[in-house]
């Protein structure tokens, strides 16, 4: 009883251990990516998040069309930054195509902030 018992925790501790790891390794890849969207140079559009907003909802949709965004609250906004590949020019129709479909509480016109 106490062999079963003990092989239990082993078991439950070792699963314990991998969940952790698997999710400290999925924060580390999102902070480098992060730390790439800021690079100067770094081709990215970002979008300033409505209030009422998910930004996860966003970052997940941008990932189902095919772009890497992070969330980003920097200098007090609370936005997401969407890497362009290519070039920001290519990119911005789609972009905001995949933003208005998200749409949110209150539909707003999807702007960017270098469009300001």
């Amino acid at each position: 009883m106490i062999g079963v018992a003990l092989i239990i925790f082993v078991g439950l501790t070792a699963v314990l251990i991998l969940v952790l790891m698997l999710s400290r390794s999925a924060s580390l890849d999102y902070q480098a990516v992060r730390t790439r969207l800021h690079q100067p140079g770094a081709e990215t559009l970002a979008y300033h998040v409505p209030e009422g907003q998910d930004a996860a909802a966003l970052i997940v949709a941008l990932g189902r069309a095919g772009y890497t965004a992070v969330e980003d609250d920097e200098g007090g906004t609370h936005q997401v930054l969407v890497f362009c590949p290519g070039s920001r020019q290519e990119a911005r129709p789609r972009v905001r195509a995949v933003l208005q479909e998200v749409g949110g509480p209150r539909p707003a016109e999807v702007v960017f902030a270098d469009e300001r």
